[in-house]
């Protein structure tokens, strides 16, 4: 079995996972001095929800571009934390509809503050590292148009 070589493009996936988790952890750091409670990957999901409530998780699902799964394994936590509120949907008792409580859209705002924080030490990072963003849009832009396997056949 070969040993996992961290310079070895192969592993291109792990470490895009490695920056991801880097992220993550470095920006609950920011957030836990700044009093956001936000869980850091729930971030854009609160976003949209402030600019379509009262949505469901169908349409948050559909206007983030994630499965509707992923939105609803968020919801526990959220309303745990008091940053959502369900109530049924008057015109169909079946769905659910999630708005931000008071306590979300105060956190909301903790995490704008906090967030625009992170785009100058992003800007800053990317001084010391080159265009990582727009690099790795491109890189999900070419992979969206050409999947690896065409590119080996």
């Amino acid at each position: 079995m070969r040993a996992m070589n961290p310079t070895d493009i192969t592993y291109l996936g792990r470490q895009a996972e490695r920056l991801s988790d880097l992220i993550e952890a470095q920006t609950l750091a920011i957030f836990e001095r700044g009093g956001v409670v936000i869980p850091v990957k729930s971030c854009s999901l609160l976003e949209a929800l402030s600019q379509c409530q009262p949505a469901s998780a169908s349409d948050l699902a559909s206007r983030l571009g994630r499965s509707h799964q992923i939105v609803i394994q968020k919801m526990p936590k959220l309303l745990k934390l008091d940053l959502i509120e369900r109530h049924p949907d008057p015109e169909d008792a079946r769905r659910q509809l999630l708005s931000l409580t008071p306590f979300g859209r105060e956190q909301l705002e903790l995490m704008k503050q906090a967030t625009a924080k992170l785009a100058d030490a992003y800007r800053a990072m990317e001084r010391d590292s080159g265009p990582v963003f727009e690099t790795l849009l491109e890189t999900i832009s070419a992979l969206e148009e050409k999947p690896l396997i065409e590119r080996i056949e």
